[in-house]
């Protein structure tokens, strides 16, 4: 299930935590999961992001950031009911995590 909510311009899709979090376990070990808001602001500025998953409760400017290199970089953006204690642990680490990055 998608819904595309808009926020100032920018459309934010709400997924089904299981799509995207089988999703996430299938490229973790894959290559193509990039962790960490730094590794993910870099990526997505190189134009190597097709999709980005922030935690429900990321911080508002770090999301609003991710948000405005999305739209100028046409990349996706999905937000997820997990918390950032649990990402982490769906990534098989020991750390939170507040957003990942698919290439």
């Amino acid at each position: 299930m998608r819904v595309i909510c808009h926020y100032e311009g920018i459309s934010v899709i709400l997924m089904d935590n299981n799509e995207i979090i089988n999703e996430i376990k299938t490229n973790i070990d894959s290559g193509n999961l990039i962790i960490g808001f730094n590794n993910v602001e870099r990526a997505v500025k190189k134009d190597a992001v097709k999709k980005i998953i922030i935690a429900s409760n990321i911080p508002k400017d770090k999301e609003d950031t991710l948000k405005n290199l999305a739209v100028l970089n046409s990349c996706e953006v999905f937000k997820i009911s997990t918390n950032n204690e649990d990402l982490g642990a769906i990534c098989k680490k020991q750390y939170n995590i507040v957003v990942v990055g698919l290439v």
